[in-house]
């Protein structure tokens, strides 16, 4: 036996709870190794002074002796009555605020008072818009045709087969 299996039984040794022959190890290895004979010796000891105590008696009841020295709380004031005491007026108050804010956000803002754009840029726009010309609708129908054939063309490659 070693002296940590000494030490993991000792316990149950000391109480006497172990087999014969576990015991027998254990008595053997106590009589060899200094250090397990005296643990041995302490647990025994400290064993015959448990059981040398005097049994524990009934404790009483502490609580009527405790509610007896306690003295009831002194009533505190409370805060939440009073607001909501006011909690019409609180409401009000609100539903007004919102009212003004929600009237705010929804009137449109104020109109511009003078031009827009700078007149050297409202001269530059009206030359871009008067090169611009108006396509015919033959030249226009066949410009869409050609996008819609590139992108039958796409889908073809793409998904192969029909494009369907």
């Amino acid at each position: 036996m070693i002296c940590r299996e000494f030490n993991d039984n000792i316990i149950e040794y000391a109480a006497g709870r172990l087999p014969a022959d576990q015991s027998a190890r254990m008595q053997a290895h106590a009589a060899t190794c200094a250090q397990c004979a005296a643990i041995d010796r302490e647990e025994r000891e400290l064993r015959r002074q448990f059981r040398a105590m005097a049994p524990i008696g009934e404790c009483p009841d502490l609580w009527p002796q405790l509610a007896a020295r306690l003295q009831p709380p002194a009533p505190r004031p409370s805060f939440f009555p009073r607001v909501w005491a006011f909690g019409g007026a609180f409401a009000a108050c609100a539903a007004a605020c919102l009212a003004l804010l929600s009237f705010n956000l929804t009137r449109p803002g104020p109109v511009p008072s003078g031009p827009v754009v700078s007149a050297a840029e409202e001269r530059r726009i009206v030359a871009k818009v008067s090169e611009t010309r108006e396509m015919a609708s033959a030249e226009s129908e066949a410009m869409f045709d050609r996008i819609e054939n590139s992108r039958d063309r796409e889908r073809v490659i793409l998904l192969g087969g029909g494009g369907q």
